[in-house]
């Protein structure tokens, strides 16, 4: 997968973002925060374009849970996508989400 870059907003609650669930490797994750924010990233196993939302297992990413400063962590092989969970915030936050998931290629 090709490195990617998200700028998320407190609207951006429960974003879900796919991943290659095919690569044998987790996805590379960086966040940044520009304001004050807490946040919780989330990664999944489910198919999660062939399976209802509601019924998608959703599992904290450890070190991305309960955040409130940029972090530097990887989801697990195979997960098929990861979320992005909005706990708190005051004013106008930005988290920056740069993602990167090598392939066997």
């Amino acid at each position: 997968m090709r490195p990617r870059r998200f700028n998320l907003l407190k609207t951006d609650n429960d974003k879900v973002i796919p991943l290659d669930y095919r690569s044998e490797f987790g996805a590379t994750i960086l966040t940044g925060v520009t304001g004050t924010i807490d946040y919780t990233l989330q990664e999944a196993f489910s198919p999660v374009q062939l399976v209802p939302a509601a019924d998608i297992i959703w599992n904290d990413i450890t070190a991305f849970t309960s955040q409130v400063a940029g972090v530097l962590g990887a989801s697990s092989p195979g997960a098929t996508a990861i979320k992005f969970v909005v706990t708190s915030y005051t004013g106008d936050p930005v988290v920056t989400l740069d993602l990167s998931q090598p392939n066997e290629h």
